[in-house]
């Protein structure tokens, strides 16, 4: 637990030090503020027992309800410290469609970039969803209407979610993409619904983080691609794994109009494993708002 608590401070004291202006919205001060405040959560973390009590934190300007302190840590850095889910937008109001939103991190984020925000924020997990909206609700934020279905790409009615824990960020309707660890995972029905039957007619940004079910979603939906505007997508691909590559999934992108970059999450280590589950995160802005 010490060796643990140390390795946090140093790597709190690297990332206070190298606190950056990063995208124009969280500040140099606020990074700072939030890399404290995080650290000092996990330490506290590694002291107490956990209980439905403990799962609150307050970081200003909010309230945070989560499940897994471990998996609210390690997102909360993603979305407020990395600020993974940046965009640039003209309109003051962006129309933004969060598909897994889990208990909503990314939907808060926007509302601090973009205060006037118009999200359609849908989490298929029942208990998830219902954290996502106790964030919503604790946090009076106004302008999010929540959907608990999981976004599918075809016309069945209910999938099965599988994952560890409540709050699981890696909660997926495909087994193998566990890394192994299909053994011991728990199971719950969930309703789902084709995205486009729910697509509004201009999107400013569609975010789809939905741990496998992206290639058949954005099938689904690619004649409505030329009503967006931005995408950010986390992409899960396997080489012979039965999705489509990587460069499938891009040139529906390109085709629809976008230019693409991306930024890759595995570690090094796992590009020699032909089993591997890769994943990347595509950022596509269209070309003729560049």
């Amino acid at each position: 637990m010490l060796k643990t608590a140390v390795f946090i401070m140093i790597e709190a004291l690297n990332r206070y030090a190298g606190a950056a202006y990063r995208n124009g919205h969280i500040s140099k001060p606020e990074t700072r503020r939030f890399v404290w405040k995080l650290t000092m959560f996990r330490l506290k973390s590694l002291l107490r027992s956990e209980s439905a009590d403990e799962h609150r934190a307050k970081i200003k300007p909010f309230i945070f309800n989560f499940l897994d302190p471990v998996s609210f840590s390690y997102n909360f850095e993603e979305v407020f410290l990395e600020e993974e889910y940046f965009f640039q937008s003209d309109n003051p109001q962006p129309v933004i469609i969060d598909c897994g939103s889990n208990i909503g991190l990314a939907a808060m984020y926007f509302k601090i970039v973009y205060p006037g925000a118009r999200i359609t924020a849908i989490e298929a997990h029942p208990t998830t969803y219902q954290t996502l909206e106790k964030n919503i609700a604790d946090n009076d934020l106004t302008e999010i209407k929540t959907l608990n279905v999981a976004v599918v790409g075809s016309d069945e009615k209910e999938i099965s979610l599988f994952y560890s824990k409540p709050g699981d960020l890696r909660t997926t309707k495909t087994r193998e993409m566990r890394d192994g660890t299909a053994t011991g995972l728990k199971e719950v029905k969930v309703p789902a619904t084709r995205l486009s039957t729910i697509f509004p007619p201009s999107v400013d940004l569609l975010k789809m983080d939905i741990e496998g079910s992206e290639d058949e979603v954005i099938d689904d939906i690619a004649p409505k691609l030329g009503a967006v505007k931005n995408v950010i997508i986390e992409y899960h691909y396997s080489p012979g794994g039965g999705r489509k590559s990587l460069g499938e999934f891009i040139t529906i992108l390109e085709k629809a109009g976008f230019s693409c970059r991306m930024k890759a999450a595995n570690p090094a280590d796992k590009n020699a494993e032909p089993s591997a589950n890769f994943v990347v995160t595509i950022y596509a802005k269209r070309i003729d708002s560049i």
